[in-house]
C-alpha cells in the first residue's frame, strides 16, 4: 500500500462560525473547488449535512462521494470517501477551524492509502486546485 497526504493551512479573516459552512454545505463547496456538489443522503440528525450525510462531487471525468463521519460546529469536520474500496483504503478528510486573532486558521488534511501508484498521483494532483480554491476564498472573504 502506498500512503499519501495533502495538508493545507490557510488563515481566513473571518471567525470559525462564519467559515464552517463554506466547508460543510454542499451548495457552498463550489466556492472552493470547481465542479458540481449535491447532498445525496441527509444526516439522520438535526443538521442535514451532519454525521451520516453523503455528498457527491462531480468533475469532468470524475465522480465520488464523501460521507461526513464527525461534525463539531464550528471546530471540526471529518469525512471519508465511500464506494471506492477497491482503489482507496483508509481515506480520511479532516478539517479543523482554529480561532486566531480576528480570524481562523484552517487546517485541512486528506490522508489515504492505495495500491495503485497512478491513483496516488491522481489524488495528490487534486492538491493544487484545492489549495488554490481555498486561497481564493480567503482573498474573497478578506475583501468582503
Amino acid at each position: 500500500m502506498r500512503k499519501a497526504e495533502i495538508h493545507i493551512r490557510q488563515w481566513f479573516p473571518t471567525p470559525p462560525e462564519t467559515l464552517f459552512g463554506h466547508f460543510l454545505r454542499p451548495e457552498r463547496l463550489g466556492e472552493i473547488w470547481p465542479g458540481a456538489f449535491r447532498r445525496v443522503r441527509r444526516s439522520p440528525g438535526a443538521d442535514p449535512d451532519g454525521p451520516g450525510a453523503v455528498r457527491e462531487i462531480r468533475f469532468p471525468g470524475l465522480k465520488f462521494r464523501e460521507q461526513i463521519t464527525r461534525c463539531e460546529p464550528p471546530e471540526l469536520i471529518e469525512y471519508r470517501l465511500v464506494g471506492m474500496g477497491l482503489l482507496l483504503r483508509r481515506h480520511r478528510g479532516l478539517i479543523r477551524f482554529e480561532p486566531e486573532g480576528v480570524g481562523t486558521v484552517l487546517d485541512y488534511r486528506i490522508e489515504f492509502e492505495t495500491w495503485l501508484p497512478g491513483i496516488a498521483a491522481a489524488g495528490l494532483a487534486l492538491e493544487k486546485p484545492l489549495r488554490d480554491g481555498i486561497a481564493r476564498l480567503a482573498r474573497r472573504l478578506e475583501t468582503a
